[in-house]
């Protein structure tokens, strides 16, 4: 049997309301109505739907609020505008039907019918990928705590030729470890489920955190971090973990692009509005002009003429993730004297109780 979709019809017309309540019913969806004229934008902006059906047979249904109201990143949603068609000019990337007020309900049932099946193979697809993120973690875990046993030889001694082919195979693991959380927030994150918990936290205390994830990488090619944080810097306001991975991919990112022997600067800065910027300099090559917009779309990345590529391109897009969360921007400029910097916003805490 069918799973049942949510639908939500929007009309101030009781006859309206009534005539689809009992079409979408029919094709499986579980109906809500919500007047237009009666505090309808609060309840769209608590509880998301599958399918929205909208009454604007006189043209005036305002779909710039409602679009505002939705979460751009649910691609995966039905619109069904009855009426006068939708404004070109609004910016609308989900799956809309325009009708007449006058159609065949075997058009529309068909519709209906097809927009439900759509629908649950998309959640089934989703509860799928969710369950593989899920399990797979555990028996990696697990091999990648055998390997350290192998190394550190529990077991007995083993050469030097196995330690090495043993420890090139725990930073397989540990990467694929890395990989599965990166696709884990960016499923998250498109299937509308990406939480975080605002506190006040130190800034420096979370950087000393963060350099213990990094300093490897670091020292591996003498780069030093150095730290221009102002002492009277205020608290800042976020998720505290999910601000520390945010650091720890553009630290990697900067440490991965800068050559041996330098050194990479993470500096803040209190601005207005109660607002903080933090940015991380390194003095690498930087980045072409036409790439800057790009860098932290999904899966994209800078290609390089003489290095082997590695990684998802996942990193700055998750930062983007998180920073987007917490209201704040991030972007990227080349630095005059060679190298990138990477910035971003955040909130202080100076007025959060």
């Amino acid at each position: 049997m069918l799973r049942k979709n949510s639908a939500a019809i929007l009309s101030d017309n009781h006859t309206f309301i009534s005539e689809f309540s009992d079409k979408l019913n029919a094709a499986n969806f579980v109906t809500s109505s919500l007047i237009t004229s009666d505090g309808w934008t609060k309840k769209i902006s608590e509880e998301m739907y599958d399918c929205y059906v909208i009454d604007n047979v006189d043209g005036t249904f305002p779909y710039s609020t409602f679009i505002s109201y939705l979460k751009l990143n649910k691609i995966q949603m039905f619109i069904i505008n009855i009426g006068k068609s939708i404004p070109t000019q609004i910016e609308n990337p989900y799956l809309t039907f325009n009708f007449e007020s006058k159609l065949e309900d075997s058009t529309l049932s068909a519709l209906l019918k097809n927009a439900s099946i759509v629908l649950n193979r998309d959640k089934a697809q989703a509860e799928l990928a969710s369950m593989l993120l899920h399990d797979i973690r555990s028996p990696l875990n697990s091999l990648i705590g055998y390997l350290e046993l192998l190394i550190n030889g529990t077991f007995g001694q083993i050469s030097d030729g196995h330690k090495n082919i043993l420890e090139k195979a725990m930073e397989m693991g540990d990467a694929t470890l890395d990989l599965l959380e990166d696709l884990n927030e960016v499923f998250q994150k498109e299937q509308d489920s990406f939480i975080i918990q605002k506190q006040p936290f130190n800034l420096i205390k979370l950087i000393d955190a963060v350099l213990l994830n990094v300093w490897v990488k670091a020292d591996k090619k003498n780069i030093q971090i150095k730290r221009e944080i102002p002492a009277d810097l205020p608290e800042l306001y976020g998720d505290d973990y999910q601000i520390q991975r945010l650091l720890t991919n553009i630290l990697s990112n900067a440490i991965k692009y800068s050559p041996k022997n330098s050194h990479i600067i993470i500096k803040a800065e209190a601005l207005e509005k109660d607002l903080s910027k933090i940015s991380v300099i390194d003095n690498g090559q930087g980045v072409p002009e036409y790439h800057l917009p790009y860098l932290f779309e999904k899966y994209y990345r800078v290609k390089q003429k003489t290095k082997v590529q590695k990684g998802y391109g996942l990193g700055l897009y998750i930062s983007k993730i998180i920073v987007k969360a917490h209201g704040g921007k991030i972007w990227a400029e080349n630095n005059n004297q060679g190298g990138l910097t990477v910035m971003f916003t955040l909130q202080t805490a100076s007025n959060k109780q």
